[in-house]
């Protein structure tokens, strides 16, 4: 199996037209080290929503009928 064969060019979704092909030379950087980490963001907590007080119990005036399971 040739190297063609193992891994075709993708087309591009919108046109269906293949990527226009090129021989120059790629230079890439290379560093010793990896750059910096970006600084942490701080993101503030979520307020804390107290539990709602305690009352007397109220009866549902407009009740659900029951669900019916077939």
């Amino acid at each position: 199996m040739s190297e063609k064969d193992e891994n075709p060019p993708s087309k591009s979704p919108l046109t269906g037209e293949l990527p226009e092909q090129s021989d120059k030379e790629v230079r890439v950087p290379y560093w010793k080290t990896p750059p910096p980490l970006p600084p942490e963001k701080k993101i503030h907590p979520r307020q804390i929503i107290p539990p709602p007080p305690e009352g007397e119990e109220i009866p549902d005036d407009t009740p659900s009928p029951p669900v019916e399971l077939e």
